[in-house]
Protein backbone atom coordinates (compact mmCIF):
# COMPACT_ATOMS: atom_id res chain seq x y z
CA UNK A 1 0.00 0.00 0.00
CA UNK A 2 2.87 2.20 0.66
CA UNK A 3 4.43 1.50 -2.66
CA UNK A 4 1.43 2.54 -3.98
CA UNK A 5 0.83 5.49 -2.50
CA UNK A 6 4.18 6.84 -3.34
CA UNK A 7 3.13 5.67 -7.19
CA UNK A 8 0.30 8.41 -7.04
CA UNK A 9 2.79 11.22 -5.13
CA UNK A 10 5.05 10.44 -7.46
CA UNK A 11 2.91 10.80 -10.84
CA UNK A 12 1.89 13.95 -9.01
CA UNK A 13 4.71 15.57 -9.31
CA UNK A 14 5.40 14.23 -12.42
CA UNK A 15 2.30 16.53 -13.66
CA UNK A 16 4.34 19.45 -12.33
CA UNK A 17 7.07 18.34 -14.14
CA UNK A 18 5.50 18.32 -17.07
CA UNK A 19 4.35 21.78 -16.27
CA UNK A 20 7.60 23.44 -15.74
CA UNK A 21 9.41 21.89 -18.33
CA UNK A 22 6.62 22.25 -21.27
CA UNK A 23 6.12 18.65 -22.27
CA UNK A 24 2.45 19.62 -21.50
CA UNK A 25 0.62 22.15 -20.71
CA UNK A 26 2.90 25.31 -19.56
CA UNK A 27 2.83 28.41 -18.62
CA UNK A 28 6.77 28.59 -18.18
CA UNK A 29 9.14 28.24 -21.22
CA UNK A 30 12.77 27.69 -21.73
CA UNK A 31 13.54 30.95 -23.46
CA UNK A 32 14.60 33.07 -20.60
CA UNK A 33 13.83 36.43 -22.23
CA UNK A 34 10.25 35.45 -22.18
CA UNK A 35 10.25 34.35 -18.90
CA UNK A 36 11.23 37.84 -17.48
CA UNK A 37 7.86 38.65 -19.33
CA UNK A 38 5.27 36.94 -17.51
CA UNK A 39 6.33 33.44 -19.63
CA UNK A 40 3.67 35.94 -22.35
CA UNK A 41 6.07 33.81 -25.11
CA UNK A 42 3.52 33.23 -27.89
CA UNK A 43 3.64 36.39 -30.19
CA UNK A 44 7.81 36.80 -29.61
CA UNK A 45 11.01 35.66 -30.77
CA UNK A 46 12.62 33.25 -28.81
CA UNK A 47 15.83 33.19 -30.79
CA UNK A 48 16.91 29.24 -30.19
CA UNK A 49 14.22 28.06 -28.22
CA UNK A 50 11.83 29.39 -30.86
CA UNK A 51 11.23 25.66 -31.09
CA UNK A 52 9.63 26.14 -27.31
CA UNK A 53 7.75 29.48 -27.98
CA UNK A 54 6.78 29.85 -31.22
CA UNK A 55 8.88 28.36 -34.54
CA UNK A 56 7.06 30.39 -36.98
CA UNK A 57 8.82 33.43 -35.20
CA UNK A 58 12.43 32.13 -36.99
CA UNK A 59 10.97 32.47 -39.98
CA UNK A 60 9.78 35.87 -39.82
CA UNK A 61 13.46 36.84 -38.17
CA UNK A 62 16.31 38.58 -39.64
CA UNK A 63 18.86 36.19 -38.68
CA UNK A 64 19.88 32.65 -40.69
CA UNK A 65 20.89 30.70 -37.34
CA UNK A 66 20.32 30.77 -33.60
CA UNK A 67 21.37 28.74 -30.74
CA UNK A 68 20.01 28.73 -27.05
CA UNK A 69 20.76 26.81 -23.73
CA UNK A 70 19.29 27.75 -19.96
CA UNK A 71 20.03 26.48 -16.65
CA UNK A 72 16.99 26.35 -14.38
CA UNK A 73 16.05 25.48 -10.48
CA UNK A 74 12.91 24.85 -10.35
CA UNK A 75 10.99 25.26 -6.79
CA UNK A 76 14.03 25.34 -4.49
CA UNK A 77 12.01 25.41 -1.29
CA UNK A 78 9.82 22.59 -2.30
CA UNK A 79 10.94 19.74 -4.99
CA UNK A 80 14.46 21.71 -6.35
CA UNK A 81 14.08 20.60 -9.57
CA UNK A 82 17.06 20.83 -12.27
CA UNK A 83 15.58 22.09 -15.82
CA UNK A 84 19.12 21.99 -19.11
CA UNK A 85 18.05 22.93 -22.09
CA UNK A 86 19.19 23.74 -25.94
CA UNK A 87 17.19 24.85 -28.77
CA UNK A 88 18.69 26.08 -32.06
CA UNK A 89 17.09 26.89 -35.48
CA UNK A 90 18.36 26.97 -39.37
CA UNK A 91 17.31 29.13 -42.23
CA UNK A 92 18.27 27.72 -44.82
CA UNK A 93 16.56 29.71 -47.61
CA UNK A 94 13.99 33.00 -47.05
CA UNK A 95 11.09 30.36 -46.90
CA UNK A 96 11.92 27.37 -44.93
CA UNK A 97 13.47 26.76 -41.25
CA UNK A 98 14.44 23.84 -39.52
CA UNK A 99 14.67 23.72 -35.85
CA UNK A 100 16.64 21.27 -33.25
CA UNK A 101 15.92 20.88 -29.24
CA UNK A 102 15.87 18.90 -26.24
CA UNK A 103 15.37 19.16 -22.81
CA UNK A 104 16.15 17.26 -19.46
CA UNK A 105 14.31 17.60 -15.96
CA UNK A 106 15.25 16.15 -13.16
CA UNK A 107 15.39 15.93 -9.55
CA UNK A 108 16.64 13.22 -6.57
CA UNK A 109 13.54 11.28 -4.86
CA UNK A 110 14.10 9.35 -1.40
CA UNK A 111 12.84 7.59 0.95
CA UNK A 112 10.78 4.80 -2.16
CA UNK A 113 9.93 2.08 0.09
CA UNK A 114 8.20 -1.32 -0.76
CA UNK A 115 5.25 -2.40 1.11
CA UNK A 116 6.71 -3.78 4.14
CA UNK A 117 8.50 -0.43 4.61
CA UNK A 118 11.79 -1.49 3.61
CA UNK A 119 14.02 0.86 1.92
CA UNK A 120 14.62 -0.05 -2.60
CA UNK A 121 17.85 1.62 -2.16
CA UNK A 122 19.29 4.34 -2.67
CA UNK A 123 18.29 7.70 -3.75
CA UNK A 124 16.37 7.57 -7.58
CA UNK A 125 16.89 10.49 -9.82
CA UNK A 126 13.48 11.09 -11.23
CA UNK A 127 14.32 12.17 -14.98
CA UNK A 128 12.08 13.65 -18.04
CA UNK A 129 13.68 14.49 -21.72
CA UNK A 130 12.12 15.66 -24.68
CA UNK A 131 14.11 15.41 -27.97
CA UNK A 132 12.15 18.32 -30.29
CA UNK A 133 11.88 19.02 -34.16
CA UNK A 134 10.30 21.96 -35.83
CA UNK A 135 9.82 22.97 -39.46
CA UNK A 136 8.73 26.65 -40.66
CA UNK A 137 8.00 28.27 -43.58
CA UNK A 138 6.88 32.02 -44.92
CA UNK A 139 3.98 31.21 -46.58
CA UNK A 140 3.34 35.03 -47.56
CA UNK A 141 5.00 38.52 -46.67
CA UNK A 142 4.68 38.62 -42.90
CA UNK A 143 2.77 35.80 -42.51
CA UNK A 144 4.48 32.42 -40.98
CA UNK A 145 3.41 28.73 -40.17
CA UNK A 146 5.50 26.01 -38.80
CA UNK A 147 4.76 22.34 -37.07
CA UNK A 148 6.67 20.77 -34.22
CA UNK A 149 7.19 17.03 -32.87
CA UNK A 150 8.49 15.86 -29.32
CA UNK A 151 9.69 12.67 -28.32
CA UNK A 152 9.37 12.46 -24.31
CA UNK A 153 10.66 10.14 -21.73
CA UNK A 154 9.73 9.82 -18.94
CA UNK A 155 11.13 7.97 -15.65
CA UNK A 156 8.90 8.85 -12.75
CA UNK A 157 10.04 6.02 -10.75
CA UNK A 158 12.83 2.93 -10.98
CA UNK A 159 10.08 0.31 -12.43
CA UNK A 160 7.48 3.22 -14.02
CA UNK A 161 8.99 4.74 -17.48
CA UNK A 162 6.83 6.41 -19.73
CA UNK A 163 7.09 6.99 -23.83
CA UNK A 164 4.72 9.37 -25.96
CA UNK A 165 4.75 11.88 -28.81
CA UNK A 166 3.11 15.06 -29.45
CA UNK A 167 2.92 17.78 -32.05
CA UNK A 168 2.26 21.64 -32.33
CA UNK A 169 1.13 23.94 -34.60
CA UNK A 170 2.45 27.71 -34.38
CA UNK A 171 0.96 30.37 -36.61
CA UNK A 172 2.59 33.89 -36.62
CA UNK A 173 1.75 37.39 -38.21
CA UNK A 174 4.51 40.36 -38.36
CA UNK A 175 3.82 43.91 -38.78
CA UNK A 176 5.95 46.70 -38.14
CA UNK A 177 5.07 47.39 -34.65
CA UNK A 178 3.61 44.65 -33.49
CA UNK A 179 3.19 40.65 -33.46
CA UNK A 180 0.27 38.20 -32.99
CA UNK A 181 0.69 34.92 -32.64
CA UNK A 182 -1.95 31.52 -32.43
CA UNK A 183 -0.06 28.27 -31.40
CA UNK A 184 -1.75 24.63 -30.27
CA UNK A 185 -0.06 22.71 -28.36
CA UNK A 186 1.12 19.32 -26.92
CA UNK A 187 -1.45 18.24 -29.16
CA UNK A 188 -0.90 13.91 -28.96
CA UNK A 189 -1.61 10.30 -27.18
CA UNK A 190 -1.48 9.71 -23.71
CA UNK A 191 2.18 8.92 -22.19
CA UNK A 192 1.69 5.20 -21.41
CA UNK A 193 3.92 4.22 -18.08
CA UNK A 194 2.22 0.33 -18.24
CA UNK A 195 -0.98 -1.26 -19.09
CA UNK A 196 -2.74 0.51 -16.02
CA UNK A 197 -0.97 3.94 -15.78
CA UNK A 198 -1.59 6.60 -18.67
CA UNK A 199 -0.77 10.32 -18.44
CA UNK A 200 -2.49 12.70 -20.79
CA UNK A 201 -0.59 15.25 -22.82
CA UNK A 202 -2.17 18.26 -21.36
CA UNK A 203 -3.25 20.12 -24.43
CA UNK A 204 -3.35 23.81 -25.29
CA UNK A 205 -4.29 26.66 -27.42
CA UNK A 206 -2.59 30.13 -26.94
CA UNK A 207 -2.79 33.60 -28.48
CA UNK A 208 -0.39 36.47 -27.95
CA UNK A 209 0.65 39.54 -28.79
CA UNK A 210 3.77 41.50 -28.59
CA UNK A 211 4.88 44.70 -29.67
CA UNK A 212 8.23 46.93 -31.03
CA UNK A 213 7.76 50.60 -29.99
CA UNK A 214 11.07 52.63 -30.24
CA UNK A 215 10.47 55.35 -28.09
CA UNK A 216 13.98 57.48 -28.56
CA UNK A 217 15.79 56.69 -31.44
CA UNK A 218 18.79 54.21 -30.57
CA UNK A 219 18.18 54.71 -27.28
CA UNK A 220 15.06 53.01 -25.56
CA UNK A 221 12.94 50.56 -27.35
CA UNK A 222 9.68 49.08 -25.31
CA UNK A 223 8.22 45.50 -26.31
CA UNK A 224 5.11 44.51 -24.71
CA UNK A 225 3.87 41.25 -24.56
CA UNK A 226 0.19 39.53 -23.85
CA UNK A 227 -0.89 35.65 -23.69
CA UNK A 228 -3.93 34.10 -23.32
CA UNK A 229 -4.16 30.02 -22.56
CA UNK A 230 -6.74 27.79 -22.92
CA UNK A 231 -5.65 24.25 -21.27
CA UNK A 232 -8.33 21.86 -23.22
CA UNK A 233 -7.90 19.20 -20.33
CA UNK A 234 -8.25 21.18 -18.02
CA UNK A 235 -10.67 23.57 -19.34
CA UNK A 236 -8.94 26.46 -17.45
CA UNK A 237 -7.80 29.55 -18.44
CA UNK A 238 -4.36 31.68 -17.80
CA UNK A 239 -2.61 35.13 -18.88
CA UNK A 240 0.23 36.54 -19.04
CA UNK A 241 1.59 39.76 -19.52
CA UNK A 242 4.67 41.70 -19.30
CA UNK A 243 6.87 44.36 -20.85
CA UNK A 244 10.62 44.76 -21.63
CA UNK A 245 12.84 48.07 -21.77
CA UNK A 246 15.78 47.72 -23.87
CA UNK A 247 18.47 50.44 -23.91
CA UNK A 248 21.38 51.29 -26.38
CA UNK A 249 20.48 47.79 -28.21
CA UNK A 250 22.43 46.45 -25.40
CA UNK A 251 20.69 46.25 -21.99
CA UNK A 252 17.26 44.69 -21.18
CA UNK A 253 14.93 45.51 -17.83
CA UNK A 254 11.99 42.88 -18.04
CA UNK A 255 9.37 42.22 -15.41
CA UNK A 256 5.68 40.17 -15.83
CA UNK A 257 3.00 38.79 -14.32
CA UNK A 258 0.97 35.76 -15.27
CA UNK A 259 -2.65 34.52 -13.76
CA UNK A 260 -3.31 30.90 -13.15
CA UNK A 261 -6.04 29.71 -10.92
CA UNK A 262 -4.32 25.76 -10.89
CA UNK A 263 -3.02 25.01 -7.26
CA UNK A 264 -0.02 23.01 -8.79
CA UNK A 265 1.18 26.01 -11.11
CA UNK A 266 -0.21 28.82 -9.06
CA UNK A 267 -0.03 32.51 -9.79
CA UNK A 268 3.36 34.43 -9.93
CA UNK A 269 4.98 37.17 -10.95
CA UNK A 270 8.33 37.54 -12.94
CA UNK A 271 11.76 40.00 -13.26
CA UNK A 272 14.60 39.79 -16.01
CA UNK A 273 17.88 41.45 -17.17
CA UNK A 274 19.54 40.60 -20.42
CA UNK A 275 22.48 41.78 -22.05
CA UNK A 276 23.39 41.63 -25.69
CA UNK A 277 27.15 41.97 -27.40
CA UNK A 278 28.71 40.35 -30.61
CA UNK A 279 25.96 38.72 -31.60
CA UNK A 280 25.89 36.79 -28.05
CA UNK A 281 23.21 37.40 -25.06
CA UNK A 282 23.50 36.89 -21.88
CA UNK A 283 19.92 36.40 -19.74
CA UNK A 284 18.35 35.91 -16.48
CA UNK A 285 14.95 35.62 -15.04
CA UNK A 286 13.52 35.17 -11.33
CA UNK A 287 10.64 34.06 -10.37
CA UNK A 288 8.19 35.36 -7.19
CA UNK A 289 4.94 33.38 -6.44
CA UNK A 290 2.08 35.20 -5.83
CA UNK A 291 -0.43 32.35 -5.32
CA UNK A 292 -2.52 30.54 -2.62
CA UNK A 293 0.83 28.22 -2.97
CA UNK A 294 3.91 29.39 -2.75
CA UNK A 295 5.73 27.32 -4.41
CA UNK A 296 7.52 29.41 -7.26
CA UNK A 297 9.54 31.86 -5.00
CA UNK A 298 13.40 31.77 -5.62
CA UNK A 299 12.98 29.37 -9.00
CA UNK A 300 15.68 30.96 -11.87
CA UNK A 301 16.86 30.56 -15.27
CA UNK A 302 19.49 31.72 -16.67
CA UNK A 303 20.63 31.28 -20.48
CA UNK A 304 23.01 32.17 -23.31
CA UNK A 305 22.33 32.36 -26.94
CA UNK A 306 24.04 33.51 -30.33
CA UNK A 307 22.78 34.39 -33.35
CA UNK A 308 23.91 35.37 -36.84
Amino acid sequence: MKKIFSTIILLGVAVIFNQANAQGVTDLTNDVRSAGMGDAHTALYGRGFSIYTNSAAAALSDDDFAISANYTLWQPEMVGMNNFAVGAFYKFSERYTVGLGARGLMQSISNLTDDNGTPLGDDFMSTKISVDASFGMLIIDGFSAAVNLHFFYDKVMPDAQGLGFGADIDLMYSHKYFNVALSAKNLGPNISYDSFTKSPLPMEIRAGYSGNYEVMDDILDITPAVDVNYLLNSSTVTAGVGAEFKFIDMVSIRGGYRYSPNLIMPSYATVGIGVEFFDFAIDAAYYIGTGVTDVLTNSFKVGLSYKF
